[in-house]
């Protein structure tokens, strides 16, 4: 059977909802582009954030060095002394006179969590 013969014995030849269709595909294309950009910005935006953090917590790790190290430039290394952890008893910080003595320093008997500020 020749192609014109199945053209004219379909029933309908209007094109009208073609445009539809074609609007319909566009918009769903329009629409997943639109969803891709929402996705990159928030992840950008989490990125940012998370850079900003980063920052902070250098610039904070940054100057406790530096002070460190101008602690010991002033005092010498002879003046940092251990301190031990919070006293249960009083509720306060103990000195020790040196590393050695500290309670977690001790091989035998360490007790790190003793004591321990939360």
């Amino acid at each position: 059977m020749p192609r014109s013969r199945l053209l004219k014995r379909l029933p309908c030849r209007d094109e009208a909802g073609v445009a539809l269709i074609v609007v319909m595909q566009f918009m769903l294309v329009a629409s997943a582009i639109a969803a891709l950009v929402a996705v990159g910005a928030v992840h950008s935006l989490r990125n940012a954030t998370q850079d900003a953090a980063g920052t902070g917590a250098q610039s904070t790790t940054d100057a406790g060095v530096a002070e460190a190290i101008n602690y010991i430039r002033e005092n010498g290394l002879l003046a940092l002394t251990c301190a031990e952890p919070l006293n249960p008893a009083d509720n306060s910080w103990q000195s020790a006179a040196g590393c050695a003595s500290s309670s977690w320093a001790n091989p035998t008997s360490p007790s790190p969590s003793v004591g321990v500020r939360s």
